[in-house]
């Protein structure tokens, strides 16, 4: 669980940052973030939920596409 102590100073310092037109300091703190453990597991959250969706539409391409209206068993003969 994220500690709302880190997050709350992490926020603040990108907020002084902004404030200050600082973009050393702006950076250092998203480095910062990306760095701890709560960043980290952001990071891994956000690249598994990629190979989800990586690994869905692979398989959505690779499924045989079935015509709009249902199966076709071939040309219907009218009367």
């Amino acid at each position: 669980m994220t500690d709302e102590n880190d997050i709350d100073r992490t926020f603040d310092r990108l907020v002084e940052a902004a404030r200050h037109q600082d973009g050393a300091a702006f950076k250092a703190a998203t480095r910062d973030y990306a760095q701890s453990a709560e960043g980290q597991a952001w990071l891994q959250s956000g690249h598994d939920r990629y190979q989800q969706i990586k690994a869905e539409l692979q398989a959505r391409a690779q499924a045989p596409q079935s015509p709009p209206g249902g199966s076709s068993s071939g040309p219907s003969s009218g009367p």
